[in-house]
């Protein structure tokens, strides 16, 4: 294993009781590469970037064009500046909509959180929080921003989409 270019040692999968190689490092930011080896052949290698001091909110959802009453999930992170999510961030984020929705909830995996789910904000867990919102009746833009004292803010834009009827809905 390396940390950050610095070989560490090697382990071999029959030291272990298990079969599971472990090994226990305090964390740092920058590059961890591991390679697996077979009869001293590089078989797979694999390296995992960690995340920069956290600098900017990040918002997807899971769909950005919806209907009138229809649910969306937008997944809240904290990365760093090149997008990295930070694990160790605990953000308060605050939320605010725009256009024909409501805020149905916001959390996150901190179970001592004792704010409930219906306000518009959270403190992020491990880096990330989930928020989910619910269309209206209007079609229309919808947008959705996020806030920090510490962090760039963000937003995300969404649509809501009318259905135009069926000719037989017409008809009748």
């Amino acid at each position: 294993m390396w940390i950050n270019g610095k070989k560490r040692g090697r382990r071999k999968k029959s030291d272990f009781t298990n079969g599971i190689i472990e090994w226990s490092f305090e964390y740092t930011t920058g590059n961890i590469e591991v390679k697996g080896f077979n009869k001293n052949k590089e078989e797979c290698s694999y390296v995992l970037k960690t995340a920069g001091k956290a600098c900017k909110i990040k918002l997807n959802s899971d769909k950005n064009e919806f209907k009138p009453g229809e649910i969306a999930h937008i997944e809240i992170s904290v990365t760093d500046k090149d997008g990295n999510l930070s694990p160790d961030d605990k953000s308060l984020i605050e939320l605010s909509l725009e256009g024909d929705a409501v805020l149905l909830g916001v959390c996150s995996g901190d179970l001592n959180q004792n704010w409930g789910f219906n306000l518009p904000k959270t403190v992020v867990s491990q880096g990330r929080a989930l928020a989910i919102i619910k269309a209206g009746d209007m079609s229309g833009k919808l947008v959705l921003n996020a806030y920090s004292e510490e962090l760039e803010n963000s937003y995300i834009r969404m649509k809501v989409k009318k259905q135009h009827p069926s000719k037989k809905e017409i008809l009748s």
